[in-house]
This record gives C-alpha cells, sequence and structure tokens, in this order.
C-alpha cells in the first residue's frame, strides 16, 4: 500500500465517483466499476444492457413552461403488466438496475407502489426522478424499496413551507433511500 498523500485523495475521489449516480460523464466509470462487465465485454464483444430508464406516464400535476415534454400527451401511461413484461425482458437481457422517470410526474401513476415492488422482487434495484410533490402516493414500503430519489426542482414554484415538508417527511420515511 502506498502512503502517498496524492494517492490517498484520488482513492477518496474514485469513491465518490464509484458511488455516483450520474448517468452521463466523458468516460463511462460505471462501466468500469461493475463487476464482470469488461470480461463479458471481452467475451461477447457488446456491452449488455444493465440500466434501463421507463417513463410509466406522461401524466403530471405541473405546467412547466421550460418542460421538455410540454408537447406530450399527457393520457399515455404505461399499464402495469406492460411495465413487468418489459423489466422481466430486460431482466434477461441482463437489466440490473432501473430508473423510473418520465415525461410527466411518475408518482401520478395509479400502480407505481405494485410497479416499485413487483420490479424489486425481480431483484432489480431502483432509483425514482420525481418533482417531489407527489410523495403522499408512495408508500413506505415502496419508498425503502427504492436505492435512490432525485427531486428536479427549479425556481418554477411553488415551493412554499407544505411543499418542503413533504420531502422532509419522505426523507424521515425512506432513511436508507440516497
Amino acid at each position: 500500500m502506498n502512503n502517498n498523500k496524492t494517492d490517498d485523495k484520488s482513492d477518496k475521489n474514485w469513491e465518490k465517483i464509484k458511488h455516483s449516480y450520474a448517468s452521463a460523464s466523458t468516460f463511462p466509470v460505471k462501466m468500469m466499476l461493475h463487476n464482470g462487465l469488461i470480461r463479458h465485454i471481452g467475451k461477447q464483444n457488446k456491452i449488455p444492457m444493465t440500466h434501463l430508464q421507463i417513463n410509466p406516464t406522461n401524466n403530471c400535476n405541473r405546467n412547466c413552461t421550460f418542460c421538455s415534454f410540454s408537447n406530450r400527451d399527457k393520457e399515455l401511461e404505461l399499464s402495469h403488466r406492460k411495465i413487468i413484461n418489459i423489466m422481466k425482458k430486460a431482466k434477461k437481457c441482463g437489466c440490473e438496475s432501473l430508473t423510473i422517470t418520465g415525461g410527466g410526474e411518475p408518482l401520478m401513476h395509479k400502480k407505481i407502489n405494485e410497479i416499485i415492488s413487483d420490479i424489486h422482487d425481480m431483484g432489480i434495484e431502483m432509483g425514482l426522478v420525481t418533482n417531489g410533490d407527489m410523495f403522499r402516493k408512495l408508500n413506505t414500503d415502496a419508498m425503502n424499496l427504492l436505492t435512490w430519489c432525485r427531486i428536479s426542482v427549479s425556481d418554477y414554484g411553488p415551493f412554499d413551507n407544505g411543499y418542503i415538508e413533504n420531502i422532509k417527511k419522505a426523507v424521515k420515511r425512506g432513511p436508507n433511500v440516497d
């Protein structure tokens, strides 16, 4: 083991990168840290699908002026059955993790708790991207099946005390969710 301070600092930075949930970078560090992935790429000469993003619904409780999905059909929603079928096929292809995101607010899906539970039962880790308004719809069991949650906000309101309190309550209900 090298006791050089530069190496120690590099190790700490590497640990930060290793546990990052960023989906894009100039170099796919996550791929390099994935157990067996490089070996698989070498043997198969292809990169397997290990992560998937799914948009369960286009419905949203906000109407943000900057939304890149503002012209979407807000009635479109994948059924619970369709999502589970997609994830079963993805699992067979090597999928190990999922980001539940949206062209809308994922927590608006009427079966979001069942979806999270069923996907977890497949052995797939999950993260959730939400605007934070609808945490009350996510039950505590489903909340605690998530690996991480990102709350996307901007200066477009309203962000009153009720909004902040909802987020604080969600954090308390999911103490192990990053």
